[in-house]
Protein backbone atom coordinates (compact mmCIF):
# COMPACT_ATOMS: atom_id res chain seq x y z
CA UNK A 1 0.00 0.00 0.00
CA UNK A 2 1.47 3.21 -0.79
CA UNK A 3 0.95 6.28 1.32
CA UNK A 4 1.13 10.02 0.42
CA UNK A 5 1.93 12.64 2.92
CA UNK A 6 0.07 15.71 2.73
CA UNK A 7 1.47 18.48 4.89
CA UNK A 8 -0.37 21.59 6.22
CA UNK A 9 1.30 23.81 3.28
CA UNK A 10 -0.14 21.86 1.07
CA UNK A 11 -3.50 21.81 2.32
CA UNK A 12 -3.56 25.34 2.89
CA UNK A 13 -1.89 26.25 -0.64
CA UNK A 14 -5.17 24.06 -2.67
CA UNK A 15 -7.41 25.59 0.03
CA UNK A 16 -6.36 29.15 -1.28
CA UNK A 17 -6.57 27.77 -4.72
CA UNK A 18 -10.22 26.90 -4.60
CA UNK A 19 -10.99 29.87 -2.31
CA UNK A 20 -9.36 31.98 -5.29
CA UNK A 21 -11.72 29.83 -7.86
CA UNK A 22 -14.58 30.27 -6.60
CA UNK A 23 -14.08 34.07 -5.70
CA UNK A 24 -13.65 34.69 -9.76
CA UNK A 25 -16.54 33.00 -10.58
CA UNK A 26 -19.06 34.61 -8.37
CA UNK A 27 -17.58 37.77 -9.36
CA UNK A 28 -17.66 37.02 -12.93
CA UNK A 29 -21.06 36.39 -13.01
CA UNK A 30 -21.89 39.29 -10.58
CA UNK A 31 -20.54 41.12 -13.46
CA UNK A 32 -23.40 39.90 -16.37
CA UNK A 33 -25.95 40.74 -13.51
CA UNK A 34 -24.94 44.03 -13.11
CA UNK A 35 -24.56 44.64 -16.92
CA UNK A 36 -28.14 43.34 -17.25
CA UNK A 37 -29.78 45.89 -14.60
CA UNK A 38 -28.01 49.03 -15.78
CA UNK A 39 -29.16 48.88 -19.27
CA UNK A 40 -29.54 52.65 -20.00
CA UNK A 41 -31.17 52.06 -23.08
CA UNK A 42 -34.63 53.79 -24.25
CA UNK A 43 -37.29 52.42 -26.22
CA UNK A 44 -36.92 55.25 -28.59
CA UNK A 45 -33.01 54.83 -28.84
CA UNK A 46 -33.67 51.44 -29.88
CA UNK A 47 -35.80 51.92 -32.39
CA UNK A 48 -33.46 54.87 -33.74
CA UNK A 49 -30.59 52.34 -33.91
CA UNK A 50 -32.86 50.04 -35.88
CA UNK A 51 -33.75 52.59 -38.25
CA UNK A 52 -30.31 53.20 -39.45
CA UNK A 53 -29.68 49.58 -39.46
CA UNK A 54 -32.67 48.52 -41.74
CA UNK A 55 -32.71 51.61 -43.62
CA UNK A 56 -36.44 52.10 -42.83
CA UNK A 57 -37.99 55.41 -41.34
CA UNK A 58 -37.76 55.99 -37.81
CA UNK A 59 -41.54 56.81 -37.36
CA UNK A 60 -41.92 53.41 -39.45
CA UNK A 61 -40.95 51.23 -37.08
CA UNK A 62 -42.65 50.35 -34.11
CA UNK A 63 -40.64 48.23 -31.11
CA UNK A 64 -42.71 45.22 -30.40
CA UNK A 65 -40.59 43.43 -27.56
CA UNK A 66 -36.81 43.44 -26.05
CA UNK A 67 -34.67 41.77 -23.35
CA UNK A 68 -31.40 42.06 -22.28
CA UNK A 69 -28.87 39.28 -21.10
CA UNK A 70 -25.49 40.72 -19.86
CA UNK A 71 -23.96 43.73 -22.00
CA UNK A 72 -26.72 42.24 -25.31
CA UNK A 73 -30.06 44.20 -25.56
CA UNK A 74 -32.08 41.57 -28.17
CA UNK A 75 -35.27 43.59 -29.41
CA UNK A 76 -38.13 42.90 -32.34
CA UNK A 77 -39.31 45.76 -34.20
CA UNK A 78 -42.18 46.08 -36.90
CA UNK A 79 -42.55 48.47 -39.72
CA UNK A 80 -45.70 49.75 -40.90
CA UNK A 81 -45.23 47.45 -43.93
CA UNK A 82 -45.45 44.10 -41.52
CA UNK A 83 -42.21 43.73 -42.29
CA UNK A 84 -40.64 42.32 -38.49
CA UNK A 85 -36.99 42.48 -37.94
CA UNK A 86 -35.07 40.99 -35.11
CA UNK A 87 -32.40 43.15 -33.80
CA UNK A 88 -29.51 42.10 -31.19
CA UNK A 89 -26.79 44.76 -30.02
CA UNK A 90 -23.91 45.36 -27.84
CA UNK A 91 -23.37 47.81 -25.12
CA UNK A 92 -25.37 50.32 -23.93
CA UNK A 93 -25.22 49.65 -20.10
CA UNK A 94 -22.88 51.08 -17.36
CA UNK A 95 -19.78 47.84 -17.41
CA UNK A 96 -19.71 49.15 -21.50
CA UNK A 97 -19.48 52.91 -20.85
CA UNK A 98 -22.75 53.36 -22.44
CA UNK A 99 -20.83 52.68 -25.48
CA UNK A 100 -23.38 50.75 -27.94
CA UNK A 101 -21.95 48.90 -30.90
CA UNK A 102 -24.64 49.43 -34.40
CA UNK A 103 -27.06 46.43 -34.17
CA UNK A 104 -27.63 43.58 -36.62
CA UNK A 105 -31.09 43.27 -37.83
CA UNK A 106 -32.39 40.36 -39.70
CA UNK A 107 -35.99 40.18 -41.43
CA UNK A 108 -37.90 38.17 -38.93
CA UNK A 109 -40.17 35.33 -40.18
Amino acid sequence: MIRFKLSNKTLVGRAIKVFSLVACIHLLSACSVVAEKTNILTDQQLVEYAAGATGHPIASLELLQRSASGTVTSYKVKAKNNVTFHCVLNGGNILSMGIVNPPVCNQFY
